[in-house]
């Protein structure tokens, strides 16, 4: 038998038992009719009307157990199976809950590295802009040496130096010293 049956059964005979047992409805109108009946028709008479009231309030009291035992039991069944739907639909939320933890945890470490790439970025930024200006140094050094090696042969030859030459000389090597010469 299975599980909705049994415990049917069990609600069914409980039910049965509640309602034709002693100081029911069902035992009140039986002695009702018992009492009010003696006397009034033949032994004969009064069982047969006792029989028909009482098989039909036995009927009666019997198809509303065993529908009530149905009910109850299929509602007993239905309450286990609701809380395990229930809890399924706890365990699926915590998912959903950890999932989205997961979710926010990934876009912050996201957001961490985004950041950091940024600020990646912004030293390569400078330090272009050093080598930039460490090959500038360079190029204004090589220009004074230059034009120093073309002045001082000028000098050395014995032949004298143009104006411009020298001034132009002058300023490159003033371009590579802080303050000038």
């Amino acid at each position: 038998m299975g599980k909705l049956s049994q415990a049917n059964i069990e609600i069914f005979k409980e039910l049965l038992t509640a309602s034709l047992g002693e100081n029911t409805p069902y035992q009140a109108t039986l002695n009702f009719l018992d009492q009010k009946l003696k006397g009034l028709i033949s032994e004969e008479q009064r069982v047969a009307v006792l029989t028909n009231v009482l098989t039909t309030i036995t009927t009666q009291f019997t198809i509303q157990a065993m529908e009530s035992s149905r009910s109850l039991s299929l509602e007993d069944l239905l309450f286990e199976k609701k809380m395990e739907l229930m809890e399924k639909e706890i365990e699926k939320a915590r998912a959903q809950i950890e999932l989205a933890n997961g979710e926010i945890a990934f876009n912050q470490a996201r957001t961490a590295l985004v950041n950091a790439q940024t600020q990646s970025e912004g030293e390569k930024k400078k330090n272009i802009v050093r080598e930039r200006e460490a090959m500038n140094d360079q190029l204004r050094i090589k220009e004074a040496e230059f034009l120093s090696n073309v002045t001082f042969g000028y000098a050395a030859g014995g032949v004298a130096v143009p104006e411009n030459l020298e001034k132009t000389m002058i300023n490159a090597v003033n371009k590579i010293t802080p303050e000038g010469i």
